[in-house]
């Protein structure tokens, strides 16, 4: 079970006037259509000339057998995102994650397992974040642990334009962007500095 909807969208692509489908992630149907007709990186699509739901992924079958032998019990309606959460939760991502960075997440349309671990899911954000944004998550997180401020959705910061602002200032200094790229994965801003 995952925290979005994936839908297959058919649309007119304005700048060659055919139809197209595209795949997005949505809280509802309506979120999809209000997506499709209010966010910039959807510009070029109107006319929407259907919505479908897709299907989930259905795990692999060495993967579930995978999963029966670290002792998980594998339901018909899981997905192969749910069976790897489940895996990863199993050997070495046991802690939940906390419930902002999960909003977080899910109000940046970031779909994850809801049976996701707390390391996995700093990953899945940290990774699917822009630069600007990636850079404003690293700095939310140093913040978090020198002030033991803990509230952990970035968006809900009193401190959140002051975060982006210094973000979008450094999106462009490549040693910034390379520091942060070489030296961290998103599992390491759970306990930054410790």
């Amino acid at each position: 079970m995952m925290n979005l909807n994936q839908y297959k969208v058919k649309t007119r692509y304005l700048p060659t006037k055919r139809l197209r489908t595209i795949s997005l992630w949505a809280l509802t149907e309506d979120d999809a259509r209000r997506r499709l007709s209010e966010e910039p990186q959807f510009a070029d699509y109107s006319e929407i000339k259907s919505i479908t739901l897709s299907p989930s992924n259905k795990p692999y079958p060495d993967k579930v057998n995978y999963a029966i032998s670290l002792g998980i019990k594998v339901t018909p309606d899981m997905s192969n995102d749910d069976v790897s959460a489940l895996i990863s939760r199993r050997l070495d991502d046991t802690r939940e994650p906390n419930s902002g960075l999960k909003d977080f997440a899910t109000s940046h349309y970031i779909p994850y397992s809801l049976y996701i671990g707390k390391k996995s899911l700093y990953n899945k954000v940290f990774y699917s974040l822009d630069t600007s944004g990636r850079i404003a998550f690293f700095i939310f997180s140093v913040y978090r642990y020198l002030s033991n401020d803990r509230e952990a959705n970035l968006d809900k910061s009193p401190y959140r334009n002051l975060f982006y602002q210094k973000a979008y200032e450094w999106k462009d200094n490549a040693p910034i962007v390379k520091s942060l790229d070489s030296n961290y994965n998103g599992e390491d801003l759970r306990f930054f500095g410790t």
